[in-house]
């Protein structure tokens, strides 16, 4: 897969509003390894997961 473009980003803040690009995994691992993710999202509601799902089919983005 190509990397996010800038639109489909601001698609994607717009389902979910906690989103960060770009986003080292290191942080969240006990050994600290990990590369950037193209983005890390925290949906709020089962609503926002579910607009998430059908967002990522549609554009064929993988979660």
């Amino acid at each position: 897969m190509e990397k996010l473009t800038e639109e489909m980003k601001q698609q994607i803040k717009q389902v979910c509003g906690t989103v960060l690009f770009d986003e080292p995994l290191s942080r969240y691992t006990t050994i600290r390894v990990g590369g950037p993710a193209d983005g890390l999202v925290y949906p709020k509601t089962i609503e926002e997961l579910s607009q998430l799902v059908s967002w990522s089919r549609r554009h064929k983005v993988p979660l």
